[in-house]
Order: C-alpha cells, then structure tokens, then sequence
C-alpha cells in the first residue's frame, strides 16, 4: 500500500510542477521573426497562403450572372 502512495504522490508532483511557458514569436506579414531576423515561414492559414484564383465573370449586357434567369 505504501508503494502505490509513493507512486500517485510522485505523479501528482509531475503533474503539478509548474511548466516553462515559451514566450510567443513575433512574425511580420513576410514570415520574418521581428526578434531574430530570421525566416520562420508564413503565419497565415494554408487556404490563404496559397492565394485564390478568381476566374473572371462574362456578365449579361443587363449586368445579371449568365445564368440569372431574367428576359433581357
């Protein structure tokens, strides 16, 4: 029985010890890191860093989608 007192003491010390908290980089809009100078890469979500590509729209003389519907 004392075994397992040991046992869960030493892990509730682990568990509770207190943890190093990184502090937080700095990036600018070209994945630079403000502090070091360096590369870090880029801090924007994969959907937007790769950029969209808008296909351009061939609107109605009316100025409706092409598929609006309308009589004109």
């Amino acid at each position: 029985m004392r075994n397992w007192v040991y046992y869960m003491q030493e892990g509730l010390k682990s568990m509770w010890k207190k943890k190093e908290v990184l502090e937080p980089r700095v990036v600018d809009d070209a994945g630079v890191d403000i502090k070091t100078g360096k590369y870090v890469g880029d801090n924007r979500p994969p959907h937007l860093a790769k950029g969209k590509v808008f296909e351009p729209i061939d609107y109605k003389e009316c100025g409706c989608l092409p598929d609006c519907g309308c009589k004109k």
